[in-house]
């Protein structure tokens, strides 16, 4: 049994979570509850992508503006209290695959010059 809710403005607010509720119909709190994760996936979308197109935009950066932007990132003067646990795993990740890339581009680029010049010296 819900317990009962109280009038705010023209509509019910239940008293236990604060969502609107028009019934007392289990399907609208069903609904509700639907409609906030669908919102938060949203959110939580949005912001990974914001720091995706941060993190790939570094690499057309010089050296100082790509380390300012990172330590923005990782270093953020407010404190978000939004994400759980397994969005900050996610976020963690995110991170390590892309500096991992990176050193293995790197690696890559500098293994073809150094074979080139290896192969260029013995011609």
């Amino acid at each position: 049994m819900r317990p009962p809710g109280r009038l705010r403005g023209n509509g019910v607010v239940s008293s236990v979570s604060g969502c609107p509720v028009s019934t007392r119909d289990d399907s609208d709190q069903v609904k509700y509850r639907w409609t906030c994760r669908s919102a938060n996936k949203l959110i939580n979308m949005s912001r990974r992508d914001y720091f995706k197109k941060r993190l790939l935009n570094c690499d057309t950066q010089s050296h100082s503006k790509r380390c300012r932007t990172v330590d923005e990132l990782l270093h953020s003067r407010s404190t978000d209290k939004t994400r759980t646990d397994d969005e900050n795993k996610q976020l963690c990740t995110t991170f390590a695959d892309f500096f991992l890339s990176e050193i293995v581009q790197l690696k890559s680029q500098i293994s073809a010059k150094l074979a080139f010049f290896t192969h260029s010296s013995f011609s």
